[in-house]
């Protein structure tokens, strides 16, 4: 008996994963599975991704437990008890935000081939070992936000200083959207101070930014004294530039 009970636990959950992804496939096609009569029916639309429990109950569903929604930007975990009433509180209980993107974008550039060290000028890169999105652009050093969302930006490099009786120094700049170093979001400054000798410092900097579909993100060096950013390095260069979308509006990209 206890076998029996247990297979049909399974099978239920089946059912409601299969009903919770056609409700899903359905819904980012623009479509529904119930007729358009039904919709009419019970006044609900018949297109779009549901919103609530009370959309799925109205659409047909009537298997208990976890389901996704569209929240106001993006989409939701939220456990349907579907035995209850639209007007029961307890129908929905929130769950937590589920990370769906409507496509991957993340890179990682890498700048080996000579000193740089023009000023206010988007940094170029050689190699990119991965691009997926094809969001980053090696030539002109500039990433394009395919979708809006959250993305995170970090660089890592090397700036080499000579030597000099006074203060060497290199700032540079994460840059949004524009086209001078007063558009910078955040940067980075390293420094050397009364060295006689050549010398080289790690320059970081990284930034979370909210961006709309087609800003742009890019590297410049702000001023520069006696100083430039550093080239080659072996094991694929000291300059790395990298980024990657975090959270999705994905209300956004199933408007857009």
């Amino acid at each position: 008996m206890r076998s029996l009970e247990a297979q049909a636990i399974h099978v239920q959950n089946l059912e409601r994963k299969i009903q919770q992804q056609a409700s899903l496939l359905t819904a980012l096609r623009g479509g529904n599975q119930i007729t358009r009569a039904d919709a009419e029916t019970r006044q609900t639309p018949a297109t779009g991704m549901p919103r609530s429990c009370s959309d799925l109950k109205a659409r047909g569903h009537t298997l208990s437990g976890l389901y996704l929604i569209m929240g106001a930007k993006t989409v939701e975990t939220v456990y349907c008890d579907l035995r209850k009433s639209e007007s029961d509180p307890t129908l929905q209980t929130w769950i937590g935000f589920a990370d769906v993107k409507s496509m991957p974008v993340y890179f990682n550039a890498l700048r080996s081939s000579t000193t740089f060290k023009q000023v206010q000028v988007p940094i170029p890169f050689d190699v990119a070992r991965v691009n997926v999105g094809g969001a980053m652009n090696l030539s002109t050093g500039k990433f394009t936000a395919p979708r809006v969302g959250k993305y995170f930006f970090i660089f890592t490099g090397t700036a080499s200083f000579l030597p000099s009786a006074g203060r060497s120094s290199l700032n540079m700049g994460l840059c949004l959207n524009g086209n001078s170093f007063g558009d910078i979001v955040t940067y980075g400054l390293s420094d050397e101070s009364n060295s006689n000798v050549y010398q080289q410092e790690s320059l970081t900097l990284q930034s979370t930014l909210h961006l709309n579909a087609g800003d742009q993100v890019w590297l410049q060096i702000g001023f520069l004294s006696g100083s430039f950013l550093e080239g080659g390095g072996g094991f694929g260069g000291t300059n790395h530039f990298s980024g990657w979308l975090l959270e999705e509006d994905i209300s956004q990209s199933l408007t857009g």
